[in-house]
C-alpha cells in the first residue's frame, strides 16, 4: 500500500525469499471439488547488497485498491483528516493507495478549523467523506479484546510462559520489533531494571504492557489485532514517520536478526515459528492479490 500510494509499481523486498511467496504455487482460486484452480506465479528475485550483506530480494507489486475505506477522528468538508493514537498508522497508507477512498469520520468540522499542523492526511486523497451518527462513533469494536488483571501478572498458559522466557533474553537498551503472534505478549513479562523500546509494527515506538481491563482503547491496536498501550516515553508515529518505525528500514539501533526473516541461531527470535509466520504472510498476500472470482 505505501508503494501503490507514492506511485511507485513494484519493490524488492527479503520477506518471502525462499518461500511459496516467491517460488509460486499459492492458492489463488479453488474448484468445485477442492483442488487449486489457479496458483500465484513464480517472482522474479535479485540479489542486492544492502548494509555490507548480500543477498535474495523478491519484487512485489503495489496494491492499489479500487476503494480505500478509512475511519478517522475528525475531519472537514475538503477531506483532511486528523487520526487518534496508532489508527493514523496504517488508515492513511489505505487511503493514499485506493483510487477512491472513502472517510468515516467521528466529527465533521468546516475547512479551517483544523490546524494545518495537526493534520495527518491531506485531503487530495480524501473523495469522499461520511459524517458518522453518535451510535455509529461509539460502536467501535476491538477485534481481539486482550487485557491483564489489575495487581499481578498472568502465566497460567504455555504461551505466557515462553514470552516470559523470551523476555529474560531482552538486554538493558535493546530495541526490539516484536513482531506478531506470541511475541505480543512480551512485553508484559520485561523486568522492570530492564529498560529497551519495543517496536509493534502497527505505529507504536515504545511498547508497554497490555492494559489492565476496563482500559481498553480501540485506537491503540497492536499488530495482533489485540489491545496495546504505548510505555512511557513511548511514541506514536505518524505516517511521515512510518518509515522509520521499524529497524529493519535501515539497519539502525536495531538487531535484525531478531527479526521476523531472519533465523539466527546465535539469537533469540521474537516471532512465531516459521510455518506460523508464512501462513499469516500468505493470508495477506492471497487477500490482497488474488484475482476477482
Amino acid at each position: 500500500m505505501r508503494a501503490g500510494g507514492s506511485g511507485i509499481p513494484a519493490f524488492f523486498t527479503a520477506t518471502g525469499v525462499g518461500t511459496q511467496v516467491a517460488e509460486g504455487g499459492l492458492p489463488w482460486r479453488y474448484a468445485a471439488d477442492g483442488s487449486i484452480a489457479v496458483a500465484s506465479p513464480t517472482k522474479e528475485v535479485r540479489e542486492f547488497e544492502f548494509l555490507g550483506q548480500r543477498r535474495g530480494y523478491v519484487l512485489e507489486q503495489a496494491i492499489t485498491p479500487d476503494f480505500g475505506l478509512v475511519r478517522a477522528l475528525r475531519g472537514d468538508r475538503h477531506g483532511n483528516l486528523v487520526f487518534r493514537e496508532s489508527a493514523r498508522n496504517f488508515n492513511p497508507l489505505c487511503a493514499m493507495a485506493g483510487r477512491v477512498t472513502i472517510a468515516e469520520v467521528e466529527e465533521l468540522v468546516e475547512p479551517g478549523d483544523l490546524d494545518a499542523d495537526s493534520i495527518h492526511l491531506p485531503g487530495i486523497y480524501v473523495q469522499r467523506v461520511v459524517a458518522l451518527t453518535p451510535d455509529q462513533v461509539v460502536d467501535k469494536r476491538i477485534e481481539r479484546r486482550t487485557t491483564r488483571p489489575k495487581g499481578g501478572r498472568l502465566m497460567a498458559l504455555t504461551r505466557e510462559q515462553m514470552a516470559a522466557r523470551a523476555a529474560r533474553e531482552l538486554t538493558d537498551g535493546s530495541y526490539v520489533n516484536l513482531g506478531i503472534g506470541l511475541p505480543t505478549l512480551v512485553p508484559n513479562y520485561v523486568p522492570d531494571d530492564v529498560e529497551i523500546v519495543l517496536q509493534s509494527e502497527n505505529g507504536i515506538l515504545g511498547v508497554g504492557a497490555y492494559p489492565v481491563e476496563g482500559e481498553e482503547d480501540p485506537d491503540l491496536i497492536n499488530a495482533g489485532k489485540g489491545d496495546r498501550h504505548p510505555a512511557s516515553g513511548g511514541v506514536v508515529l505518524r505516517l511521515r514517520d512510518e518509515l522509520r518505525d521499524d529497524p529493519r528500514r535501515q539497519g539502525r539501533r536495531g538487531d535484525p536478526r531478531r527479526d521476523a526473516g531472519e533465523r539466527d541461531r546465535r539469537h533469540r527470535q521474537l516471532d512465531d515459528p516459521p510455518a506460523r509466520w508464512s501462513r499469516a504472510w500468505a493470508a495477506r498476500w492471497i487477500w490482497s492479490t488474488a484475482p476477482a472470482m
